[in-house]
């Protein structure tokens, strides 16, 4: 079964400019490498709870790449993902619910100092379910996440509390989270202000909030017109309070509860 809230992707355009910008804004970033496609490479943020941010950027347009429609149309949050310790058995066990799934993948990424990660993933084969992938690691998990002084960040930030998803439609949405994660979660208002009606999940030291847009245009009726819904907000424990410059972030909402 998955454990927790394993990484949370946002795309940008240039990765050296992401990188600078979300120093600037007081995060800790390790430069991450280039995956084994070779079109794309990353950065990542990493959090005393195992957590971190995945900043990722295409090299060469690759239009078969999950990611890539999307990375297209602006920067931003684009997708997460949540760790497994024995995939084959969460893949059988979500199929078994049913959940249809592509098969696994193999993938990988080369450090820049050489060390050579390998993971498997499965993902739902629709994108509109809205789902996160699982990623169960090949490699020891600490070559692919480092912590020790790469997750102590100037800001005080010390992990991810949760993330928003923004749905169309809840029912749908929560009836596809709740056979995939088996579990049924619990109806909650929405922590984006002006939001409509919310359900969360928790995993582990996290939590996942699928809401629907309310009345109100927020940033939950953007990501609905303009993706048919998916990952909207980062909220992290720590640190100083409050939204940060999202010029830093490169378009994505992140506050510390």
């Amino acid at each position: 079964m998955a454990t927790q809230i394993d990484h949370i992707v946002m795309t940008v355009d240039n990765l050296d400019v992401a990188i600078r910008d979300y120093e600037a804004g007081g995060f800790t970033v390790t430069p991450g490498g280039t995956h084994l496609s070779g079109t794309s490479h990353n950065a990542l943020v990493t959090f005393d709870d195992g957590a971190y941010f995945e900043i990722f950027a295409f090299i060469a347009p690759d239009a078969e790449h999950h990611w890539y429609p999307k990375s297209q149309r602006r920067e931003g949050l684009v997708d997460f993902c949540l760790a497994a310790s024995d995939l084959a058995a969460e893949e059988a066990a979500i199929r078994q619910r049913g959940v249809d799934l592509l098969p696994l993948i193999e993938g990988g990424r080369n450090r820049l100092d050489g060390v050579a990660l390998k993971w498997k993933t499965i993902r739902a084969s629709a994108p509109e379910s809205l789902l996160p992938f699982a990623i169960e690691d090949v490699t020891p998990r600490e070559h692919r996440v480092p912590g020790g002084a790469a997750a102590n960040h100037p800001s005080g930030f010390t992990g991810v509390a949760g993330v928003v998803i923004a749905a169309p439609d809840l029912g749908s949405a929560v009836a596809r989270y709740q056979l995939y994660l088996d579990q049924a979660g619990n109806a909650a208002e929405s922590s984006i202000p002006g939001g409509g009606p919310a359900w969360r999940f928790e995993l582990g030291p996290h939590w996942i909030e699928v809401a629907e847009p309310g009345e109100e245009s927020t940033s939950l009726t953007t990501i609905v017109e303009l993706h048919g819904g998916g990952p909207v907000e980062i909220v992290l424990t720590g640190g100083p309070g409050g939204y940060l410059d999202e010029s830093q972030t490169h378009g994505v909402p992140i506050r510390s509860a």
